[in-house]
């Protein structure tokens, strides 16, 4: 029973992690195409956006985590647009 939940775990974190790097690329991507669209508008105001979430989520572990996972997914969204990457240009 154990090693079933184990392996459910990892499957569920590796989809978390693999959805939070499409995610990531997607705001980058659509930050660089439309600069002056609500992805862009994100980037440059990540602190507002992650204490934002303080509005829909109660305060405790989970809202910590996630508000470190959000910014840390804005920033290198941030760095792709930075260093002008795309998903399309590899």
């Amino acid at each position: 029973m154990m090693d079933e939940q184990n392996a459910a775990f990892i499957d569920l974190s590796g989809r978390v992690l693999a959805l939070g790097f499409l995610v990531t690329r997607l705001v980058a991507d659509h930050a660089l195409r439309s600069p002056d669209k609500l992805c862009a508008s994100w980037l440059n105001n990540i602190d507002e956006v992650v204490d934002s979430m303080d509005i829909t989520l109660e305060p405790g572990p989970l809202l910590d985590a996630l508000k470190i996972y959000l910014r840390h997914n804005l920033e290198t969204a941030q760095r792709a647009v930075d260093l002008g990457t795309s998903s399309n240009q590899g």
